[in-house]
């Protein structure tokens, strides 16, 4: 827009840590993780988080909740912008990550700069976005060979005409949500090893500061 750099300030999230509710939560010292909203479905990341030893925190729960859970974690992994916005306000390191294909570089890199922060290549959670993980050969024959022989069985076992029942996934479906949750809980395990991140205090400061001006000015000529 051919504007100075200087007209921009901070995503106004970042002020959370200083409204009445939020000024004395206490510290839970156990890791997060919060994906993006459009992500919350793709796995089952509540049992992956578990087996990774960190605790998983849906964007979609209760906002103060939310809130409340990212400001007492000791470490934020987020795919969610917002969730690595208020980890900052409140002081607490975060580790951004790359999972879904509506996580935009450009609004991290946005945000990040307005506080300072460089970011480099911010890494995917995997490299497979999708549910199909590759598996070795032999353990995808081992899953097929049980996968027959317990259709064999159980439609050796089956009187005349077989009741309704619902739906259960086979031998080869349960080993393989098994696999795919034992490669989940790996990846964000790697991920909370890497360096955080986590804005200079006087640089915050400065931007909440400068943002309160503005309000200021804004309220004083409207009123």
């Amino acid at each position: 827009l051919g504007l100075p750099s200087e007209i921009g300030m901070l995503d106004p999230a970042i002020m959370i840590a200083g409204l009445p509710g939020f000024r004395a939560i206490p510290a839970t010292g156990r890791p997060v993780f919060v994906p993006h909203e459009s992500t919350v479905e793709r796995h089952d990341w509540s049992s992956a988080c578990a087996d990774a030893g960190l605790d998983f925190v849906s964007p979609r729960g209760d906002a103060r909740q939310v809130i409340a859970r990212i400001a007492g974690a000791s470490t934020v992994l987020a795919e969610s912008m917002h969730a690595a916005i208020m980890a900052d306000a409140f002081r607490v390191p975060w580790i951004p990550v790359r999972i879904g294909h509506r996580f935009l570089d450009s609004k991290w890199r946005d945000w990040a700069s307005s506080l300072d922060l460089h970011l480099g290549r911010i890494p995917r959670l995997f490299p497979i976005e999708d549910r199909g993980f590759a598996l070795p050969r032999l353990t995808l024959a081992a899953m097929r060979v049980c996968s027959r022989r317990h259709s064999r069985s159980a439609a050796a076992s089956r009187a005349t005409a077989p009741e309704i029942r619902p739906f259960r996934p086979g031998v080869e479906e349960r080993l393989q949500v098994r696999v795919e949750a034992a490669h989940i809980a790996g990846a964000l395990r790697r991920h909370l090893r890497r360096v955080p991140l986590l804005s200079e205090d006087a640089r915050l400061t400065g931007q909440m500061g400068r943002f309160r001006n503005v309000l200021e000015t804004i309220r004083n000529d409207y009123g």
